[in-house]
């Protein structure tokens, strides 16, 4: 004997594919399925703008130590220069004119080199930003 037919049961709307000459879905079922796929953008859009700091982060972070490290060496190597500054001119001059006069010039430069410096507003995550203003474009037009 044979068993009867027995029919697969029915696909979810969800999944169902639409043929011509259907009706459109309900707005309410276009409304959600838009608010979900919204919200997946916007989650998607903000890991991406998370993983971009985190890079921009790391490498100001790696720039900043070695800013600090290079700062240090310049402190170490201008005390050493002006230690021997001030046992050079002390020959042809006072001593403390010689301290005076290598302290005002280890200064200035020291200074002007402490000028250029690492740059927080590097952080802006750039891409991510570019990404939102193309979503929001396509919705507005979306929306016309």
């Amino acid at each position: 004997m044979t068993q009867p037919y027995v029919s697969p049961p029915p696909r979810p709307a969800s999944i169902t594919p639409t043929r011509m000459g259907d009706e459109d879905p309900p707005l309410k079922e276009v409304l959600v399925e838009l608010w979900q796929n919204v919200e997946k953008l916007m989650r998607q859009e903000l890991a991406l703008a998370s993983a971009e700091l985190d890079v921009k982060a790391q490498r100001l972070k790696r720039e900043a130590a070695a800013f600090g490290a290079g700062a240090g060496l310049i402190l170490i190597g201008v005390f050493a220069l002006a230690a021997a500054l001030i046992l050079l001119l002390s020959q042809v001059m006072p001593a403390w004119v010689a301290a005076l006069l290598t302290s005002a010039a280890t200064t200035g430069t020291g200074f002007a080199l402490l000028q250029k410096r690492p740059s927080v507003s590097e952080l802006t995550p750039d891409r991510t930003l570019e990404n939102i203003k193309k979503d929001v474009q396509i919705f507005t037009e979306a929306r016309k």
